[in-house]
């Protein structure tokens, strides 16, 4: 899973990982922005920083 999450998030002009995403580390790390995990509303704030 971890290959097509960072294959996903390279071809992705704006990459966006969650805070608590399974390997979260080497994901985090080529994200462009970490969203606050499931729990802190990570999908909210993702919605209204980058579609609002």
């Amino acid at each position: 899973m971890l290959y097509v999450d960072v294959e996903m998030l390279e071809y992705a002009a704006t990459a966006v990982a969650m805070g608590r995403a399974p390997h979260s580390v080497s994901v985090q790390a080529i994200a462009n922005w970490v969203a606050p995990s499931l729990e802190n509303d990570g999908v909210a704030i993702i919605a209204e920083k980058f579609l609002l």
